[in-house]
C-alpha cells in the first residue's frame, strides 16, 4: 500500500499537503474533509472539518464544492489516499493531508 501510494504521489495522481497549512485554510477557497467514521470525528477533529466518512463518499459528491481545494484526512492516512484518489478521479481539486489527523494532533498539541 506504501509503495503504490509514494508512486502516484511521484506521478502526480495525488497532491499532498502539510499540517501546517491547515491553520492558514482559506474558507472562501478550500475546505477541510474528514472521512473518518463519525464516532472517530466526535472523539476529535480539525476546527471546521466536513466529516463524510469514506464508505458514504461516492453517495455524497455532491455535498462538495468543485470550485474549492478540498484538503481530505482520516487518521493516519489510508482512507483519506483513497477519498482523494477518488476525489480527483471526480474532478475535485484535492490534497492529500499529509499523516492525517494523528500527525496534525500531535504537531498542535500545546499550541
Amino acid at each position: 500500500m506504501a509503495g503504490m501510494a509514494a508512486e502516484n504521489v511521484l506521478n502526480g495522481y495525488v497532491q499532498l499537503a502539510q499540517w501546517f497549512e491547515v491553520e492558514h485554510l482559506n474558507p472562501k477557497t478550500q475546505v477541510i474533509l474528514d472521512v473518518r467514521n463519525p464516532e472517530e470525528y466526535q472523539a476529535g477533529n480539525i476546527p471546521g472539518s466536513l466529516n463524510i466518512p469514506l464508505g458514504q463518499l461516492r453517495k455524497r459528491l455532491g455535498e462538495l464544492p468543485k470550485d474549492r481545494e478540498i484538503i481530505v484526512h482520516c487518521q493516519t492516512g489510508q482512507r483519506s489516499y483513497f477519498a482523494a484518489r477518488i476525489l480527483a478521479q471526480h474532478g475535485f481539486i484535492v490534497r492529500n493531508l499529509t499523516g492525517s489527523y494523528r500527525t496534525w494532533k500531535n504537531a498542535t498539541a500545546g499550541v
